[in-house]
């Protein structure tokens, strides 16, 4: 039976493996991936990994040795699959203590060896129509495997050097585990386009956050300042769209003073129109009451409608500057940028970005801390 401490350790060291297997499974998938360009990648659905026409089932065992009965379970649900659907090609990954990195081309003796009382289950034509579509690997090991998909991130991405590729491979595979466990299976898919977008804007996020703590706050917000904000005279007469990411408790004063500074910025009279404002992560009860309070100081806006429940007029929208401000949601905000007149986006986020369709040459994306940062780099 053990002693009680003897049994932690036990079951210590069975979590220990299991991660790892996880682990190994998703360096796996990140190989199929790169290696595979042009194909969707599903995985955690019906087996481990499948793309194009492949099924795969993966078993890292780094702490057993190779028998029969261990590789017995997946092979008999690859089978299984079979019987279902015969075009598929099928193959189990795995990994042994006791195992070298080889493809493995099974006998019918052989599949009834590792069947074993199983065999009877299936008809020898079943047998051998299996053997035709199926691959067996025995792979390599967790840390040859890493190091492996270490060398495909940096050429895929051409990347400097090791260290900057093992960064990229935290962020991809933290995307990975984010899929697997969604509960929509099909969102349990990605190809490399996908990943291609992901990584960009991961390495976005990571760089501006970095160089936020690399400067210190006042020095971010100078840098910003003069990077972005500092015009002289000349203002270019220009549409702007600032989207300001608003979290629900933040006071209404804190919001005014931030629109308050970017119009008294942007809005020249005859030469630079109204700014457009579209307050991300507000709610339209929030919204339409933060509207309300504006109406009733008396100061004008236009927010694309006539009346409360009106539809978003374009052409009331675009064409109107007399006002101080113009003011959009999200549902509004397709239409305004198809419309194809906003010169410059602003986007001032604390989390994440929007990737907005062919408006990238258009868009800066600026990441802080606080959004009241605004009042010191506007």
């Amino acid at each position: 039976m053990g002693t009680l401490s003897e049994n932690v350790n036990k079951d210590r060291d069975g979590g220990y493996y299991a991660v790892k297997g996880f682990l190994y499974q998703f360096d796996m998938t990140i190989k199929t991936i790169l290696l595979n360009p042009s194909q969707d990648v599903l995985f955690e659905q019906l087996q481990d990994i499948s793309y194009e026409n492949f099924i795969i089932q993966v078993k890292h065992k780094e702490s057993q040795t190779y028998a029969h009965s261990k590789i017995r379970k997946p092979i008999v649900q690859l089978l299984d699959l079979h019987k279902e659907d015969e075009s598929k090609k099928y193959r189990l990954h795995c990994y042994f203590k006791n195992t070298v990195s080889h493809k493995k081309n099974l006998s019918i003796k052989e599949l009834n060896d590792i069947l074993s009382v199983e065999k009877s289950n299936y008809t020898a034509q079943q047998k051998a129509k299996f053997l035709k579509c199926f691959e067996l690997y025995y792979t390599e090991d967790f840390i040859t495997q890493f190091d492996e998909v270490i060398s495909l991130i940096e050429s895929s991405y051409s990347l400097k050097d090791r260290q900057e590729a093992i960064l990229h491979h935290a962020m991809i595979r933290s995307h990975l585990l984010q899929l697997s466990i969604n509960k929509d299976k099909l969102q349990r898919m990605i190809n490399k386009s996908n990943l291609d977008s992901y990584v960009i804007k991961a390495r976005k996020l990571f760089f501006d956050s970095g160089y936020a703590s690399y400067l210190g706050r006042e020095k971010y917000e100078r840098y910003l300042k003069k990077m972005y904000f500092t015009v002289d005279l000349n203002l270019l007469n220009l549409e702007r769209l600032f989207i300001v990411d608003i979290y629900e408790d933040l006071h209404f004063s804190i919001i005014a003073k931030i629109m308050s500074k970017i119009i008294r910025k942007y809005k020249r009279l005859s030469k630079s129109p109204p700014p457009i404002f579209y307050l991300r992560k507000l709610s339209r009860e929030r919204t339409n009451h933060f509207k309300q309070l504006v109406y009733d100081n008396g100061d004008k806006f236009n927010d694309g409608t006539f009346f409360d429940g009106d539809r978003f007029r374009i052409e009331k929208f675009k064409d109107d500057n007399d006002c101080l401000f113009k003011i959009i949601n999200e549902k509004n905000l397709e239409e305004v940028l198809s419309a194809n007149y906003i010169n410059e986006i602003y986007h001032f986020y604390l989390s994440d970005y929007l990737e907005i369709d062919g408006a990238k040459d258009r868009i800066t994306n600026i990441h802080l801390e606080d959004i009241s940062q605004i009042l010191n780099i506007i």
